[in-house]
C-alpha cells in the first residue's frame, strides 16, 4: 500500500474520512481548498522556478498564472512573499528543489516531496514551505516532517531536520522554524506507523 502523511493523519483522526476521500476519492462539495491548494501550488512553483532560474522569471510565472484569487492569496501577496523568501534564501543552499521520495516501512511503501534539499552552517536540511499558519505542525509528532526526514536520512545519509519557511499570506513575510528529531523519535515514529 502507498501511504502518504495527509493519508496517515486523516487515518489517525477518522478512518472512515480516511477511507472515503483517499480510498473511495470522495470529495466534500464547494470546500472552499481550491484556492489554497492552488495558491500553494503557485507559490511553491514559484520558489522552484527562483532557484531554477532567477527571481525575474518566478515573478514573471506568478503574473501569467490563472490562479483563484481571494483577498488573502492572490498574485500580487504571492509576488511579495516570494520576493520576501528569495532576500532570506541565503541562509541556506537550495541542492534539489522539488525532490520526490519513497521508502519502505513494514510492508507499506511511503511516498512524498520535499519541497527541497539543502545546506546550511555545513548540514543538510529538508527544506518546506508553507503558506498556511503553521504552528500545529510545529507539534509532535507530526507525520509529515518527520516522514521527510526518515526518507531524507535514507536517501542522503546524516540530515540535520527540517527547514519550515512560513510563508504569511497575512503579515507578508517569511518566517523560519527549524525542527529536529532524534533515533528514538524517530524509531517510534517508525513502530507507531506500522502499526497504524
Amino acid at each position: 500500500m502507498l501511504v502518504r502523511s495527509t493519508f496517515l493523519g486523516t487515518v489517525k483522526a477518522c478512518p472512515c474520512k480516511a477511507y472515503y476521500k483517499h480510498i473511495l476519492g470522495l470529495q466534500p462539495i464547494a470546500n472552499g481548498t481550491r484556492n489554497t491548494l492552488s495558491f500553494g501550488r503557485l507559490i511553491h512553483d514559484a520558489i522552484e522556478l527562483f532557484h531554477n532560474e532567477t527571481l525575474d522569471k518566478a515573478i514573471k510565472f506568478i503574473e501569467k498564472s490563472d490562479v483563484p484569487e481571494t483577498k488573502r492569496k492572490n498574485k500580487n501577496v504571492a509576488k511579495v512573499l516570494l520576493q520576501q523568501y528569495a532576500r532570506k534564501s541565503d541562509f541556506f543552499v537550495m541542492e534539489e528543489p522539488e525532490k520526490e521520495f519513497t521508502y519502505e516501512i513494514g510492508k507499506h511503501t511511503w511516498k512524498g516531496r520535499f519541497d527541497g534539499i539543502g545546506t546550511c552552517n555545513g548540514k543538510r536540511w529538508v527544506i518546506e514551505h508553507k503558506t498556511t499558519i503553521p504552528y500545529y505542525l510545529l507539534f509532535k509528532p507530526n507525520d509529515q516532517f518527520i516522514g521527510y526526514w526518515v526518507g531524507a536520512k535514507r536517501h542522503y545519509g546524516d540530515v540535520a531536520g527540517v527547514i519550515l519557511n512560513n510563508l504569511d499570506c497575512d503579515k507578508l513575510v517569511v518566517n523560519k522554524f527549524t525542527i529536529e528529531f532524534n533515533d528514538i523519535e524517530e524509531e517510534e515514529w517508525l513502530e507507531e506507523t506500522e502499526a497504524v
